[in-house]
Protein backbone atom coordinates (compact mmCIF):
# COMPACT_ATOMS: atom_id res chain seq x y z
CA UNK A 1 0.00 0.00 0.00
CA UNK A 2 2.72 2.52 0.81
CA UNK A 3 4.45 1.64 -2.49
CA UNK A 4 1.68 2.45 -4.35
CA UNK A 5 1.22 5.82 -1.99
CA UNK A 6 4.95 6.44 -3.12
CA UNK A 7 4.24 5.22 -6.86
CA UNK A 8 1.41 7.78 -7.54
CA UNK A 9 2.97 10.58 -5.45
CA UNK A 10 5.96 10.39 -8.37
CA UNK A 11 3.33 10.30 -11.00
CA UNK A 12 1.52 13.34 -9.51
CA UNK A 13 4.71 15.22 -9.19
CA UNK A 14 6.15 14.78 -12.81
CA UNK A 15 2.51 15.39 -14.24
CA UNK A 16 2.30 18.58 -12.31
CA UNK A 17 6.18 19.79 -13.36
CA UNK A 18 5.91 18.11 -16.94
CA UNK A 19 2.50 19.20 -18.36
CA UNK A 20 3.17 23.08 -17.35
CA UNK A 21 7.03 22.92 -18.44
CA UNK A 22 5.95 21.00 -22.03
CA UNK A 23 3.17 24.14 -23.10
CA UNK A 24 5.98 26.79 -21.90
CA UNK A 25 8.13 25.23 -24.13
CA UNK A 26 5.62 25.29 -27.12
CA UNK A 27 4.75 28.48 -26.89
CA UNK A 28 8.13 29.55 -26.46
CA UNK A 29 8.81 27.57 -29.86
CA UNK A 30 5.73 29.11 -31.00
CA UNK A 31 6.97 32.91 -30.48
CA UNK A 32 10.60 32.33 -31.77
CA UNK A 33 11.53 34.43 -34.62
CA UNK A 34 14.98 33.31 -35.04
CA UNK A 35 15.39 31.94 -38.78
CA UNK A 36 18.37 29.78 -37.46
CA UNK A 37 16.53 28.06 -35.24
CA UNK A 38 13.41 27.47 -37.36
CA UNK A 39 14.60 23.87 -38.39
CA UNK A 40 15.92 22.60 -34.84
CA UNK A 41 12.79 24.12 -33.16
CA UNK A 42 10.22 21.92 -35.15
CA UNK A 43 12.18 18.93 -33.93
CA UNK A 44 11.82 20.28 -30.28
CA UNK A 45 8.06 21.22 -30.78
CA UNK A 46 7.34 17.46 -31.97
CA UNK A 47 9.23 16.47 -28.95
CA UNK A 48 7.40 18.68 -26.59
CA UNK A 49 4.51 17.80 -28.01
CA UNK A 50 4.95 14.28 -27.71
CA UNK A 51 5.83 14.59 -23.86
CA UNK A 52 2.69 16.68 -23.25
CA UNK A 53 0.62 13.76 -24.74
CA UNK A 54 2.52 11.17 -23.00
CA UNK A 55 2.56 12.70 -19.31
CA UNK A 56 -1.06 12.82 -20.02
CA UNK A 57 -2.03 9.86 -20.95
CA UNK A 58 0.64 8.05 -18.09
CA UNK A 59 -1.83 10.16 -15.48
CA UNK A 60 -4.80 9.05 -17.11
CA UNK A 61 -3.88 5.23 -16.79
CA UNK A 62 -0.93 5.53 -14.13
CA UNK A 63 0.47 1.83 -14.92
CA UNK A 64 2.21 -0.72 -12.88
CA UNK A 65 3.87 -3.40 -14.12
CA UNK A 66 4.51 -6.70 -11.82
CA UNK A 67 6.39 -9.43 -12.68
CA UNK A 68 4.52 -13.22 -12.26
CA UNK A 69 6.48 -15.53 -13.72
CA UNK A 70 6.53 -16.16 -16.86
CA UNK A 71 4.07 -13.37 -17.04
CA UNK A 72 4.29 -10.08 -16.77
CA UNK A 73 0.74 -8.26 -15.04
CA UNK A 74 -0.19 -4.65 -16.09
CA UNK A 75 -2.12 -2.64 -12.85
CA UNK A 76 -4.03 0.43 -14.03
CA UNK A 77 -4.32 2.74 -10.42
CA UNK A 78 -5.57 6.18 -12.97
CA UNK A 79 -8.63 7.83 -14.25
CA UNK A 80 -9.20 5.41 -16.93
CA UNK A 81 -10.56 2.72 -14.05
CA UNK A 82 -13.26 4.74 -13.81
CA UNK A 83 -14.19 4.55 -17.85
CA UNK A 84 -13.21 0.71 -18.96
CA UNK A 85 -10.16 -1.77 -19.26
CA UNK A 86 -10.51 -0.83 -23.02
CA UNK A 87 -9.62 2.91 -22.33
CA UNK A 88 -6.71 1.81 -20.09
CA UNK A 89 -5.13 -0.72 -22.43
CA UNK A 90 -5.70 1.86 -25.38
CA UNK A 91 -3.71 4.74 -22.96
CA UNK A 92 -0.94 2.43 -22.44
CA UNK A 93 -0.47 1.57 -25.66
CA UNK A 94 -0.74 4.85 -26.97
CA UNK A 95 1.86 5.99 -23.76
CA UNK A 96 4.27 3.08 -25.12
CA UNK A 97 4.17 4.25 -28.59
CA UNK A 98 4.85 7.73 -27.75
CA UNK A 99 7.90 6.61 -25.77
CA UNK A 100 9.14 5.14 -28.80
CA UNK A 101 8.88 8.55 -30.40
CA UNK A 102 9.95 10.49 -27.95
CA UNK A 103 13.35 7.77 -28.04
CA UNK A 104 13.94 8.14 -32.15
CA UNK A 105 13.33 12.00 -31.52
CA UNK A 106 16.19 12.14 -29.32
CA UNK A 107 18.12 10.44 -32.25
CA UNK A 108 17.14 12.64 -34.59
CA UNK A 109 18.21 15.61 -32.76
CA UNK A 110 21.87 14.54 -31.73
CA UNK A 111 22.21 13.56 -35.76
CA UNK A 112 20.65 17.31 -36.49
CA UNK A 113 22.85 19.07 -34.08
CA UNK A 114 25.64 16.96 -35.10
CA UNK A 115 25.31 17.68 -38.55
CA UNK A 116 24.92 21.04 -37.98
CA UNK A 117 28.27 21.26 -35.68
CA UNK A 118 30.21 19.81 -38.85
CA UNK A 119 27.82 21.53 -41.28
CA UNK A 120 27.05 18.48 -43.43
CA UNK A 121 23.81 18.10 -44.14
CA UNK A 122 22.67 15.42 -46.42
CA UNK A 123 21.78 17.19 -50.00
CA UNK A 124 19.30 16.54 -52.46
CA UNK A 125 20.66 13.63 -54.53
CA UNK A 126 21.52 12.21 -50.89
CA UNK A 127 17.98 12.26 -50.07
CA UNK A 128 16.92 10.46 -53.30
CA UNK A 129 19.60 8.13 -52.79
CA UNK A 130 18.27 7.33 -49.23
CA UNK A 131 14.43 7.14 -50.34
CA UNK A 132 14.47 6.14 -53.25
CA UNK A 133 12.55 8.83 -54.95
CA UNK A 134 14.25 11.00 -57.82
Amino acid sequence: RAMNFIMNTIDAILGTIGIPANVLVIIAIIFTKDSNLKAYSLILFNSALTDLIEISVELLSMTRMMADFPYLVYIFEGFCTNMSTSVCQTSMQIELHLMFHSILLIAVSFWYRSSDYRNSFPNSSQHSKISGKK
